[in-house]
């Protein structure tokens, strides 16, 4: 049994919890790895990045973090997902971040998630995005106020609740065939959680055989429901909650949708 966790205020990915008092925040700490026992780095940046055998997640205290290199794509210099790096610059490298380093200073650990679509789309593991974080035991931007942020902020998403976990994902408005022509980095720090009440089985535990969400010509049919349904483009913007079992879908545009329902995740493309 695992169990819930509140999200207090986050900058990371996550899974595994151990026993802490309820009361008691647990703080990402990049220098407490427990798998890897330590980050080894080339060029200040996780040397096991590309190592596509040994490591689909790492882990540091009670977090887990997607970890999707691949040894078949460019010469086994491909990865999604996160990985650690402590770059003391701003330019010059795809693994470095604005604030020369993580939230303890200049050089210090932080983590890099690279968003991919693709990895998204296609995945046969129904996971709903390449950067997961685990816990064990929809606006359109004002581009007039964009800026670079050349520090850390902080996010509060306790309104989330009870959560087993998170999930990321990327869009842009320069995209050619779908998909995005800008890159798809973002670092995080100092991710911060707390034990709920209660207990909840891992979603890999729950049983859904009761539940059945079947693509059909021109509709979605969702069979035994026992919540609100919730559709979602690929991109998380919310597209209508409903409790009908059939959910009409000509008119849509063409496209990859995520049907949330009781404790299921299911990808419909149009």
């Amino acid at each position: 049994m695992s169990k819930k966790i509140i999200l207090c205020a986050v900058f990371s990915m996550a899974v595994s919890l151990s026993a802490v008092r309820a009361d008691e925040p647990i703080t990402l700490d990049l220098s407490q790895p427990v798998n890897p026992e330590s980050f080894e780095f080339t060029n200040d940046v996780w040397t096991e990045t590309y190592n596509a055998t040994d490591y689909t997640y790492f882990e540091v205290q009670n977090f887990m973090f997607s970890h999707l290199p691949s040894a078949d794509n460019y010469g086994g210099t491909s990865w999604e997902g996160f990985t650690v790096a402590r770059i003391s610059s701003d330019t010059l490298n795809s693994f470095g971040c604005m604030a020369q380093g993580g939230f303890d200073g200049v050089g210090t650990p932080y983590l890099v998630g690279y968003y991919s679509e693709y990895y998204t789309w296609t995945n046969e593991n129904g996971e709903p995005s390449s950067n997961m974080i685990l816990f064990n035991d929809g606006n359109t931007s004002d581009a007039s106020a964009w800026k670079i942020n050349k520090g850390w902020e902080w996010i509060d998403l306790s309104a989330l609740g009870n959560v087993s976990g998170l999930a990321f994902t990327m869009a842009s408005s320069d995209v050619s065939y779908d998909f995005m022509n800008t890159p798809a980095y973002f670092c995080l720090d100092k991710l911060t959680v707390r034990e709920g009440a209660g207990e909840v089985v891992a979603l890999s535990e729950v049983s859904t055989a009761a539940l059945e969400i079947c693509m059909r010509a021109g509709y979605i049919e969702v069979v035994n429901a026992t919540a609100p349904i919730e559709i979602y483009t690929i991109s998380g913007m919310h597209v209508l909650t409903t409790t009908a079992p059939t959910i009409y879908t000509t008119n849509w545009s063409k496209g990859v949708y995520i049907v949330k329902c009781n404790d299921r995740i299911q990808k419909i493309v149009l």
